[in-house]
């Protein structure tokens, strides 16, 4: 190969796993903010939060009792907030009611966690993820309903990217099987994450309150880079398949000569 031709199959790997790493941060992202996973997730860290911190002066046994209370002659709990787009958010006094004390701080987390999904704003998806940075109370805006497309698209755009790369190392290279083992290479070292997960996640102490989240983010992660690690090993398999073919090939040809 060519030092021009090398020169060219070095800078388009580098390409390749940028786009790949970029495609699985997209793809991942789309995953962690889709509501029907997210809730259950952040329901139960939600909940042990709020026993700490529930009504600020009462523990969760009175606060409970005054929820009780106060649905001996209302329909709705009604709880002021500061960190949503409505004023306030609105517990059903038949499901306080149906509850038991310990399963009162879940039920207001899983209320806490509608009001904030319903209360994101319309917005753009770059949009989105600068108002969610800027202040944390605007959290919500990431689950916007162009949010989760956005990143779609874009893992979706960034991974034909990885596929255009992969193809062109393959096209450079001559003979074909080592661009296929160059691209077999590259795609399993994008995907080396997949044990540094592996191993760090065994030693890694997060918040208990914020432990099931980065579990889920991590267990997301782990699962598309165990993807892009086999397809790698894969491309690198077929490649020493070929040059077997091509040794027998050889071999029959060196024969009949």
């Amino acid at each position: 190969m060519g030092l021009g031709r090398s020169i060219a199959v070095t800078l388009i790997s580098i390409v390749l796993v940028f786009s790949l790493s970029a495609a699985i941060g997209s793809y991942a992202l789309s995953e962690v903010l889709d509501p029907v996973s997210f809730k259950p997730i952040v329901k139960d860290s939600l909940a042990d939060l709020l026993e700490e911190q529930m009504f600020e002066d009462m523990d969760k046994t009175q606060a409970y009792e005054f929820a009780t209370l106060m649905c001996e002659s209302n329909t709705e709990l009604v709880i002021p907030t500061e960190d949503f787009s409505s004023d306030e958010i609105r517990i059903p006094c038949a499901d306080i009611n149906a509850a038991t004390v310990d399963e009162f701080p879940g039920i207001v987390a899983g209320v806490v966690i509608d009001a904030l999904i319903e209360s994101a704003p319309e917005c753009s998806g770059v949009e989105c993820l600068t108002v969610a940075m800027k202040d944390p109370k605007n959290f919500g805006t990431l689950f916007s309903m162009d949010v989760r497309p956005f990143f779609r698209r874009a893992a979706t755009l960034i991974g034909l990217l990885a596929v255009a790369c992969a193809a062109a190392i393959i096209l450079i290279s001559k003979p074909k099987r080592k661009g296929i083992r160059k691209v077999g290479f590259t795609v399993a070292f994008a995907g080396i994450p997949y044990l540094l997960i592996q191993v760090g996640k065994s030693s890694f102490n997060a918040p208990e309150a914020a432990n099931e989240i980065i579990t889920h983010i991590l267990s997301t992660l782990a699962n598309i880079y165990l993807i892009i690690l086999i397809v790698g090993a894969a491309f690198v398999g077929v490649s020493y398949l070929l040059w077997g073919v091509d040794l027998g090939i050889k071999h029959r040809r060196a024969k009949k000569g």
